[in-house]
């Protein structure tokens, strides 16, 4: 074979593998990340904040949300915010140890899932009958092992879950 045919053969399997790899990502989330939750709830939807320390101690990092459900498919790419508690600069994936969530209406709702892709185990923070916040000074089956987090606006959930109510 001609060193041209087998530059072409080469270019052509690597767009293949290039266009499986962007077939099989998930799609974009409409989650924002930052170090306090929003106050203006005409915006935002709800609100998850995970904590490096049971009983909300240490570092923590919050999730926003607004929109259709959506999630994080992966959270090895955030770290907890330098708040100059324990676990400040640690990432996110498999190190939270208590959360809280804060929700604008009923139904809304926030998915911590053990395996990235929304996998596994998962424990559903969720507004009950009112708005309102819901809080898990210790998360039990995603204790140190989260690694994804998705959001819903519909009251669906999991039905594997365990879910704590506001």
């Amino acid at each position: 074979m001609r060193a041209s045919s087998l530059r072409r053969i080469a270019v052509a399997a690597g767009l293949g593998v290039a266009a499986t790899v962007l077939a099989a990502a998930p799609a974009s989330a409409t989650v924002v990340t930052g170090n306090t939750c929003p106050t203006d709830w005409s915006v935002d939807d709800a609100c998850l904040t995970l904590f490096y320390n049971s009983d909300f101690g240490g570092a923590y990092l919050d999730f926003s949300h607004s929109g259709a459900d959506s999630g994080i498919y992966n959270l090895a790419n955030y770290t907890f915010v330098n708040n100059g508690g324990a676990g400040s600069g640690q990432s996110v994936k498999n190190n939270a140890a208590s959360a809280q969530g804060e929700f604008y209406g009923s139904g809304y709702s926030a998915t911590i899932f053990y395996n990235s892709g929304y996998g596994g185990a998962c424990e559903t923070l969720m507004a009950g009958q009112n708005a309102g916040a819901v809080q898990v000074p210790r998360l039990g089956a995603t204790y140190n092992n989260d690694a994804s987090v998705y959001f819903y606006e519909t009251g669906t959930v999991p039905p594997r879950c365990h879910t704590y109510l506001s």
